[in-house]
C-alpha cells in the first residue's frame, strides 16, 4: 500500500477530479515511501542542489514554508518545494490511502 498525498490539498488550492494525465510521484522521506498526487508532469529534470537559491520576495506567500527555493534552469525560473515539509507537515489535511 502506498499512502498517496494530494498536492493540491497541501498548497491550500481546490481539489481536481482525477484525469488521464495525472501522475502520481513516488519519494522516500525519513525512510518512507509516499506518493504525490499531481496534474500532470510535464518533464523530469535533474537540478543540482549547489544551484538552488533562496526564492524572491514576490514568490513567498502563507505556503512559503513549503518552498526549499528557486532555481533557474534556461529561461524558466523552478519554484522547488521541500519533499519532507510538503509531505509529512502536520497541519494539513491527513493523506487518503488508495
Amino acid at each position: 500500500m502506498l499512502v498517496v498525498v494530494d498536492l493540491r490539498q497541501r498548497l491550500g488550492m481546490e481539489r481536481a477530479p482525477t484525469q488521464e494525465q495525472s501522475r502520481i510521484l513516488v519519494a522516500a522521506v525519513r525512510g518512507r515511501r509516499l506518493g504525490l498526487l499531481v496534474d500532470e508532469v510535464l518533464q523530469v529534470v535533474h537540478l543540482l542542489p549547489s544551484r538552488i537559491q533562496e526564492p524572491p520576495a514576490e514568490v513567498k506567500t502563507e505556503r512559503s514554508e513549503l518552498v526549499a527555493g528557486v532555481y533557474h534552469l534556461g529561461e524558466r525560473l523552478l519554484i522547488v518545494l521541500h519533499p519532507e515539509r510538503l509531505l509529512l507537515l502536520d497541519r494539513t489535511p491527513a493523506p487518503r490511502a488508495t
